[in-house]
């Protein structure tokens, strides 16, 4: 299912975890004795693809001039306020493609109607 007008639905820490992960994986793959069963070819490319990820230093730097995009951990109170913001804009959007007529068990969790109406995060 393809929304229009989508509002991006990852947050600068869960982007910052998932470089991280994505870097541990690729290292793993590197590893004959952590994953013995992979091809050659396969190991080969994961060590190209490491070969200019970024480091932590750099994640750190784009953090500093853009906090929106990245960050290794956001404050709490913000973090909360910008899941309810993306809860909403989700809500909206299903609701502006119709989508919640179609999928009973959003229509139960989304309700624009609902003034005391609270996103599940």
């Amino acid at each position: 299912m393809q929304l229009s007008n989508r509002s991006p639905m990852t947050l600068p820490d869960e982007r910052y975890r998932s470089i991280m992960q994505a870097k541990r994986l690729l290292e793993e793959l590197c590893s004959p004795t952590l994953t013995p069963k992979v091809a050659a070819g396969i190991r080969d490319r994961a060590r190209g693809a490491l070969r200019h990820y970024p480091s932590e230093y750099e994640l750190k730097q784009l953090e500093s001039f853009a906090p929106h995009i990245i960050q290794q951990q956001m404050e709490p109170l913000y973090k909360m306020i910008k899941q309810h913001e993306m809860a909403e804009s989700v809500a909206k959007d299903y609701a502006a493609e119709g989508l919640i007529k179609q999928h009973s068990t959003a229509a139960r969790k989304i309700n624009l109607d609902d003034p005391n109406w609270e996103p599940h995060t």
